[in-house]
């Protein structure tokens, strides 16, 4: 990963496939892997919603182009 500019509250990045394909993996594994962290500690630990977290998830490619 290489962050290309913050500003504004706004990350630009430029992420491998594989970057996006690990993030992808760590995400479904808080949400929904088999020791899932639960509703009443989500945003606690992870710092942000349940919500927003899946919603990140939802948006991320499913394959990478490259593979």
């Amino acid at each position: 990963m290489r962050v290309l500019n913050t500003q504004n509250g706004l990350v630009t990045a430029e992420l491998t496939d594989g970057d996006v394909r690990m993030l992808s993996q760590a995400l479904n594994e808080v949400l929904h892997g088999p020791e899932a962290i639960e509703e009443w500690e989500f945003q606690t630990r992870m710092g942000v919603t349940r919500e927003e977290a899946k919603n990140l998830l939802d948006s991320l490619p499913r394959e990478s182009s490259g593979a």
